[in-house]
């Protein structure tokens, strides 16, 4: 059995409605060796990591494979394919019947798409079936890469789901990919910003989905508290049995079998631990006074003095003269004032609304609204605010109509929802620097693609300039050189 088969049939998937991993905690052996491996021999395991040579072995087989298929017809093509359904099921990712999957993918790709995939891109798509971080060089066609084994999992009955950062993308991918998954039979959807839980749920219920991956957090979200604790199969077959509309029926997702991830670096590690935060109405109706009072107390506050900030981190923290200060101008006042944490926090959030979150940079402010900007896309979200109380704080201190203070449903990291994937890979231009924490949180290894052809890129001297000034002017004149 493959790698990927075992990773699939171990014990620690959740028996729930919608497939998904249970959360994975190593035991403390398990930490404290991988503590070991990360201090005292720091390297070893990238020195470890099996070059290309492991991967040559599908080129080999799907070579093998593709002999005479130029000449058969597209509906032959198609039976073959079919034929290979069940094998998948029944063996798995193997080498035979993914090499002959790809061999068929292959020329399916070039009648449909007029592209055919290279080796590197054969590797590449044989490294993800086996769940890893794949590493392949900008420009080598990481897009069509994705769909040998978007296509295989799908065949097999795997729903997939194909993540990207931004809307754009998933769009076009899924739009230029679509005449491949069509031919073949298989149905391709999207999830973007703005869509309806109808058309979400239509999309989730395709066989290759493409989506970003805040929209599947926040589907996902909204998933789990549809099903509330009481989720398991025999709650919901109890409810579909009585009266109306079960619980299931709300919700939009499968379930999380088979992740691919792009640009995984960034998902992975940069937004990493960033809160997933899914949230309702329904706070105290005197929320924009305390939000009133809170900003009246921070704005009298002195920096080093009353509190300490570093922007850099997005952190801030109350010193002891500052919090004498909110226990003085909290003293005849009720409500959360009465609370020393409450109090403490809520003048927290008032110094970062103030100091903080910039307008025009982590926030617009269009039609009398605060609106928060995604910082990694620079796209607006109108329908997300922040939590604790930090929107109403800045909508005051804005001068806007206050919302209605939010209350926290459920949330998540990327971190924990990725982990999740019964089957996660990811795909990235940069994996080396970051093969350790990969490997530690998500439990992927790296494969790295060698290149299709030899790089022409050729590296220079540092060049080092003393102003600004003078570094534009090299690079105007360097601009000049390359048009004349």
């Amino acid at each position: 059995m493959s790698r990927a088969n075992l990773r699939a049939d171990r014990s620690d998937i959740v028996f729930r409605p919608h497939a998904e991993r249970a959360d994975h905690r190593p035991a403390w052996h398990d930490r404290l060796a991988e503590a070991i491996r990360s201090s005292v021999v720091p390297g070893l395991g990238e020195r470890l990591m099996p070059g290309p040579g492991w991967l040559q072995g599908i080129v080999v087989e799907v070579n093998r494979q593709r002999q005479g298929l130029d000449a058969v017809s597209d509906a032959e093509l198609i039976r073959r394919l079919q034929q290979l359904r069940p094998q998948l099921r029944r063996q798995g990712y193997l080498p035979g019947p993914v090499g002959a999957c790809f061999a068929l993918l292959q020329e399916a790709a070039h009648r449909t798409l007029g592209r055919r995939h290279f080796e590197t891109q054969l590797m590449g798509g044989w490294a993800l079936l086996q769940g890893r971080l794949v590493e392949m060089a900008t420009g080598e066609g990481k897009t069509l890469t994705a769909t040998l084994s978007a296509c295989t999992a799908a065949l097999a009955g795997q729903p997939v789901h194909v993540v990207t950062v931004n809307d754009y993308l998933a769009r076009r991918d899924a739009e230029e990919l679509g005449p491949l998954y069509r031919f073949l039979g298989l149905g391709v959807g999207t999830v973007v910003q703005g869509m309806e839980p109808d058309a979400r749920r239509r999309s989730y219920a395709e066989a290759v989905v493409y989506c970003t991956n805040k929209e599947l957090a926040f589907d996902y979200l909204r998933d789990r508290v549809a099903l509330g604790d009481r989720s398991s199969s025999l709650h919901l077959a109890l409810e579909r049995m009585g009266e109306g509309a079960s619980r299931d029926r709300r919700v939009v997702m499968r379930g999380l079998h088979f992740g691919i991830v792009d640009e995984a670096d960034s998902v992975f590690i940069d937004e990493a631990r960033t809160p997933l935060i899914l949230s309702t109405g329904g706070g105290s109706s005197d929320f924009a006074e305390i939000c009133a009072q809170a900003l009246h107390i921070a704005r009298q506050m002195q920096p080093q003095r009353d509190y300490q900030l570093d922007a850099a981190n997005h952190h801030l923290r109350l010193s002891t003269s500052g919090k004498e200060m909110i226990d003085a101008y909290a003293e005849p006042l009720d409500g959360i004032w009465t609370s020393q944490r409450g109090r403490e926090e809520m003048v927290r959030q008032a110094l970062s609304a103030l100091h903080l979150f910039r307008r025009d940079e982590h926030y617009v402010v269009a039609d009398g609204k605060v609106q928060i900007v995604d910082e990694s896309t620079g796209r607006i979200l109108p329908d997300r605010s922040w939590e604790r109380g930090l929107h109403q704080l800045i909508e005051a201190k804005e001068g806007c109509e206050a919302t209605e203070e939010r209350k926290t449903l459920a949330r998540i990291t990327y971190q924990r929802l990725f982990c999740r994937y019964v089957l996660l890979a990811g795909m990235t231009g940069t994996a080396r620097e970051v093969a350790r924490e990969i490997r530690s949180v998500y439990r992927l290894e790296v494969a790295t693609i060698p290149l299709h052809r030899p790089s022409l890129r050729q590296y220079h001297p540092l060049r080092i300039f003393r102003t600004r000034g003078e570094k534009w002017r090299a690079v105007a004149e360097s601009v000049r050189e390359l048009a004349i």
